[in-house]
């Protein structure tokens, strides 16, 4: 409304938008889908039928929010005022993000509808409830069993500990509109689902619109672990509202193990605000010019695992500076640099006939390793911060045996030597990359293409190889001897511009210190990369 389009009119900008987004972060979707779809309806309403048949669904007259001046009852997000709870500014009729608290619109105080303005009436309307209340005993013990099996983050156990605690009541599963998943019932055959019903069923249709066998994968629990990121606004909607709507169907469904939440990401010491144009958001970032890599890199150094963490220009750039550029920008250019002035571009062997490379090579790759282990521990663990930062240690690794072996020097000493101390570097860093793939992909794909490195299966399942052998030598195996890069780039390097531009491009607050940005885009064709 606010918009002046229809529903369907807004769903398709802002996936495109969102779309658009995603791709320029280099964020990969087996399916980027939606939830506006036929398998959406049929699953949606298969659900609801079944918590009907069992017992789970009530009839309730309540008190709807009507808008005299716009002609319309009003969904939750479009009535504002003050939280009964805590008396914050702002709280939505579903919700308050300051306390986190959930809502019913007939709740706020001063509650204003937030087209016009107008002080809403309230009108009775029949609606139908999902009875959490009653399903609670069930979806409380199997979320026991969920955090003893897999040790949820601090703030999502908290967070369900104390709804848990105050006890599930019947919440209302229906609206008064007509953009949704119709209700299929005929004497309900006017309203729709509500959104916190439908819309975590489309985990299920959005699969289904890819996989037509969706239940191998969403009614298999005992074959398949469920993985799920969320910020913590929407701890309570993943960890018991979605799981009790699947418990109560009575059906064996695949229901979440792995809940990762976050805190929130702050903007130089205040929170981000779209209506105050406080912060910097996916739309704006390409306008920076900055590479999507530094972003991810960032964003995923600060992700804010324990506790809220702040989104600062000045640290962004010291990262880049002092962790981007110096290490992994500072490998790259001389390992890759010296193959190509050194060995024509072809990657010498490793000859392990010669002592000094032997001995090299078996004290390198146990630290190596070693690392390498604690690195995939932390993964499997979901510390994805704590993984990056150990893949960053990897590289540095790399970095401080070719400063220890000094192949520049050895060669004019020991050429056998200096060629395997390549050898083993150069197949390091292929690991390294592959470490880095899943934080920032662009880079890694760069490596891939200077290297001229093809990837087939074996390759796309590098680091399980590596670590299945169960031997550090086994990553002399990685990239072939023999085998010819391309030509070595720069993929990080100094540009003259100033942070403080962005923050204002950004329309954020100004960072108090002035920095110079350093970076550089490496335009490849990345399609060259894959097989």
């Amino acid at each position: 409304m606010e918009e002046k389009v229809t529903p369907e009119q807004v769903c398709q900008k802002y996936y495109a938008l969102h779309k658009a987004i995603y791709d320029w972060f280099a964020i990969d979707f087996d399916n980027f889908g939606r939830t506006a779809t036929k398998a959406q309806t049929k699953i949606t309403q298969d659900i609801f039928l079944q918590l009907h048949k069992n017992g789970y669904i009530s009839e309730q007259v309540m008190k709807q929010q009507y808008c005299t001046n716009c002609k319309m009852a009003l969904a939750d997000r479009y009535i504002t005022g003050t939280c009964p709870k805590c008396n914050s500014e702002g709280a939505r009729g579903d919700q308050c993000d300051s306390c986190d608290h959930l809502l019913d619109p007939t709740e706020l105080k001063n509650a204003k509808c937030k087209v016009c303005g107008t002080a809403p009436v309230q009108r009775d309307s029949k609606h139908l409830f999902l009875g959490l209340d009653k399903i609670q005993p069930k979806a409380e013990a199997w979320y026991k069993t969920a955090i003893e099996i897999d040790r949820w983050p601090h703030n999502a156990i908290t967070t369900t500990n104390t709804f848990l605690k105050e006890g599930l009541k019947s919440r209302c599963i229906t609206r008064d509109i007509k953009w949704g998943v119709p209700v299929p019932l005929p004497e309900y055959a006017d309203k729709v689902f509500y959104v916190w019903f439908d819309a975590p069923i489309g985990y299920l249709s959005i699969t289904n619109e890819i996989v037509p066998e969706w239940e191998k994968w969403w009614k298999n629990p005992d074959n398949v672990q469920l993985y799920q990121f969320i910020g913590k606004d929407n701890i309570l909607f993943h960890s018991l509202m979605f799981p009790a709507s699947l418990i109560g169907t009575g059906e064996k469904y695949t229901l979440v193990r792995h809940l990762n939440s976050t805190e929130f990401l702050n903007y130089e010491g205040t929170k981000f605000s779209k209506t105050k144009n406080i912060g910097v958001f996916g739309d704006q970032v390409q306008e920076t010019k900055i590479p999507c890599e530094v972003f991810r890199y960032y964003l995923l150094a600060v992700r804010p695992e324990q506790q809220d963490a702040n989104f600062s220009w000045v640290e962004l750039a010291e990262r880049n500076n002092n962790e981007l550029i110096k290490n992994l920008g500072n490998f790259s250019v001389r390992v890759l640099r010296f193959i190509e002035s050194h060995y024509d571009r072809v990657i010498p062997d490793y000859d392990p006939s010669d002592k000094q490379s032997e001995e090299a090579a078996l004290e390198c790759l146990k630290e190596f390793y070693e690392e390498l282990n604690i690195y995939a521990s932390l993964m499997e663990s979901v510390k994805l911060r704590e993984g990056l930062k150990q893949a960053m240690n990897l590289s540095s690794i790399c970095n401080k045996y070719m400063q220890k072996w000094q192949p520049w020097v050895a060669a004019k000493e020991n050429a056998k030597f200096a060629g395997s101390a390549i050898n083993i570097l150069m197949n390091m860093f292929v690991v390294v990359c592959a470490a880095l793939e899943p934080f920032i992909p662009t880079f890694a794909a760069k490596i891939y293409c200077m290297t001229n490195w093809k990837r087939g299966l074996r390759e796309e399942t590098l680091l399980g190889f590596v670590l299945d052998a169960k031997n550090a030598l086994t990553v002399l195996s990685v990239i072939p001897s023999k085998h010819k890069i391309d030509q070595a780039l720069p993929i990080f390097r100094e540009s003259n511009l100033l942070l403080n531009h962005y923050s204002k491009q950004c329309r954020g607050r100004e960072p108090e210190t002035k920095v110079w940005w350093h970076s550089y885009s490496l335009s490849l064709n990345l399609n060259d990369t894959f097989d």
